[in-house]
């Protein structure tokens, strides 16, 4: 009995810690940027690897099926990063692919029954709620977060409205389940649930997020297909209550604040909860237990057929069918709420994206390569470190063997959901449901934007994978779970060594940044490329430092391992060119400023770039008594004009109007200080006929 007890207490404080950090780091932006991951890291790895070694030290751990999908994607980012565009970004990405793995490895392991799966779907929903709360009460200048709301919207804690709305999709689903099936639920329990889902729905409403909204729609109407018994009519009726009423709340809420008037949008809140809370009394008084009303194999055959028949949707409209670009177009003029621009841009990032794949279908361009070599294949003028879809940005980094890792995930965590759904209990077979069917709206949101990019929403998909299917019990010998555990470990200890050096390296870059003596800059740039020695950016920053206390050789070493670790970095071919025109080796620099127009022909800087430096290659020869090759110089500052309208006429007018609709950058024309470089070269060659 004592075993059993110290067990279960092992078990409640592991969840606990686990979600605590959880919790709390999801508010630093959903984990999205790097320094937050490795703090993330550095404090969660050491006791998910204790439930590891706990587990295999009991005899009891087991392989997660679906892990060896995640196994397969590490394995392809391994591969990819043997040719990988940008070494930081590679190795970061099969650092985080590791941290996956340990985090859906431990949770499994602590999943054996309704008591520890309720655990993971507390804490999830209880996340969801924090997250909530803390975007609601910033938009009412309660709380400071940056950024939290823009314009009519609720960028929410990650500040971004569509992962703000993924995110709390399926804590809002498990805390319906909560609120509903527990049977003898204390009514003060029952007050905090209904008045969590309505913070969460409000929230969600609030974010305007369009595809957030029609995924949960479409998740929920999937859920009250699947229902039955004689209470799935109530079920159904308070689930539409909190889907309709809070959207409604959300939007008024996020009107509200939008005018300046931020005591009628906490009064909208305030009552939003009160409503919520009544009607789910009343509601919910002598409620009976819910059932799954089909048969398992056609509960199979109907979310198959929604996430395929979703992805299929897609796929037409990646192919263009039906010249939806100009449709799309024309409809966002008249309905702006709908923000239809935003669908046709994600299209052009999808399609410039396998542009991309093809040249590199099989083992893919290595982690981070979207962001590294994205300008040189954009088809209009655009920014985006992602490329919006969890699927595609998988394939371009990973290659095909990446994308054949996590089809396997999916369709092995549906083999052990549906597994799960086979359980007797009809009241864990409900939470099964809900947990299972959060995971699937998570993925299916992120086939149309970067959600999974954020570590937040990655680890929530893993949680909730760990609650549909786990416990996984495998036919393995004990030989091979040993091995899996050993290997678990093993990554583990990279992760925490990796994030420690990472965290290190970014410290002393930030104090190179601020010193104002150069020697104690490049002192510090130094120590930064020693714990990261894959970073491009630390290296570009050794080098200028090198330059500025005069020591060009070492600059020019430096930039060159710049150059080797992040290729397609505009501005490390910059640093090149700077180089060179300072040991005025004039034909190195102009084949640099070459190289830098291809990895951004539609940037208009690049091109303003290259004409200046033609012209100071032309002085420089002129000034060496090199006249004639001065001429060729200026010949070619000559053609940068037509180089540039050649590239403007190469956009349709559907990307030249999604151009001018996001106005991230100039659009491509010849500009003034192009046009006066041009004159000056004019000028110059004029003198040297003479």
């Amino acid at each position: 009995m004592g075993h059993i007890k110290a067990n279960s207490y092992y078990k409640a404080v592991s969840f606990l810690y686990v979600f605590i950090v959880y919790a709390l780091s999801t508010l630093h932006q959903g984990l999205f940027f790097i320094e937050d991951q490795v703090i993330f890291a550095l404090l969660i790895s050491p006791v998910l690897v204790g439930i590891v070694i706990y587990s295999m030290y009991k005899k009891s751990f087991c392989i997660p099926e679906p892990a060896w999908g995640i196994f397969i994607v590490i394995t392809a980012y391994m591969l990819a990063s043997i040719n990988a565009v940008n070494m930081n970004y590679a190795v970061r990405d099969i650092v985080l692919w590791c941290l996956y793995l340990l985090i859906f490895t431990a949770l499994s392991q602590l999943v054996e029954d309704k008591k520890t799966r309720t655990y993971l779907a507390a804490g999830i929903y209880l996340s969801g709620v924090t997250a909530a709360v803390i975007s609601l009460l910033s938009a009412l200048h309660l709380v400071d977060v940056n950024h939290a709301f823009m314009g009519n919207r609720l960028y929410g804690v990650f500040q971004y409205a569509n992962a703000t709305a993924c995110y709390l999709i399926a804590p809002f689903m498990l805390g319906l389940h909560l609120l509903f099936s527990a049977s003898s639920i204390k009514r003060a329990n029952l007050y905090l649930l209904a008045a969590g889902n309505a913070v969460i729905i409000t929230a969600l409403g609030a974010t305007r997020s369009n595809g957030g909204i029609i995924i949960l729609t479409a998740v929920l109407a999937l859920w009250f297909v699947l229902v039955g018994g004689r209470e799935r009519n109530r079920f159904v009726q308070l689930g539409l209550f909190y889907l309709v009423g809070g959207l409604f709340a959300g939007f008024y809420f996020s009107y509200f604040v939008s005018i300046g008037k931020l005591y009628l949008a906490g009064i909208i809140l305030l009552t939003a909860v009160l409503l919520f809370v009544l009607l789910s009394l009343v509601m919910l008084r002598n409620r009976g237990r819910l059932l799954i009303g089909l048969e398992i194999r056609k509960c199979l055959y109907i979310i198959m057929s929604v996430f395929f028949v979703f992805i299929a949707v897609i796929t037409l409209m990646l192919s263009g069918v039906g010249g939806i670009e100009s449709y799309l177009v024309s409809q966002n003029n008249g309905i702006l709420q709908l923000r239809f621009h935003n669908l046709l841009s994600r299209l052009y990032f999808f399609r410039d994206a396998l542009t991309m794949i093809s040249q590199r279908p099989l083992l893919g361009w290595g982690g981070g390569g979207w962001i590294e070599a994205y300008h040189a294949f954009q088809s209009f003028g655009y920014i985006s470190r992602q490329t919006h879809s969890f699927f595609i940005q998988i394939w371009l980094e990973s290659g095909i063997i990446g994308l054949i890792g996590i089809a396997a995930f999916i369709l092995m965590l549906f083999k052990s959901w549906f597994h799960r759904l086979q359980e007797k209990n009809n009241e864990e077979q409900q939470l099964i449901l809900a947990a299972g069917l959060g995971a699937l709206a998570v993925l299916m949101h992120s086939t149309l934007d970067f959600n999974m990019s954020c570590a937040s929403v990655a680890v929530q998909m893993l949680m909730l994978a760990a609650a549909a299917g786990a416990p996984f019990r495998n036919k393995k010998s004990a030989f091979v779970n040993k091995g899996f555990g050993t290997a678990v470990i093993a990554l583990t200890l990279l992760v925490f060594v990796s994030a420690f050096m990472s965290y290190t390296s970014i410290i002393e870059a930030r104090k190179a940044k601020q010193s104002t003596n150069y020697h104690e800059f490049v002192y510090h740039a130094q120590k930064a490329v020693k714990y990261n020695p894959f970073d491009d950016t630390y290296y570009n920053m050794l080098a200028e430092g090198h330059m500025l206390v005069g020591s060009i050789e070492k600059a020019k070493s430096e930039a060159q391992k710049a150059v080797e670790k992040g290729e397609y970095s505009i501005g490390n071919r910059i640093l090149m060119v700077n180089l060179a025109m300072k040991e005025k080796n004039h034909h190195r620099a102009v084949l640099e400023m070459k190289k830098a127009v291809k990895l951004q022909p539609l940037n208009i800087e690049v091109y303003e770039i290259y004409a200046e430096v033609l012209l100071e290659a032309a002085e420089i020869s002129a000034g060496q008594g090199d006249t004639k090759k001065s001429i060729e110089y200026l010949n070619e500052l000559k053609k940068v004009p037509s180089m540039v309208l050649a590239q403007a006429k190469s956009i349709t007018p559907v990307e030249l109007k999604l151009w001018k609709i996001y106005n991230q950058m100039p659009i491509l024309d010849v500009s003034g200080r192009l046009k006066e470089t041009v004159k000056k070269g004019e000028q110059m060659k004029k003198t040297l006929n003479i």
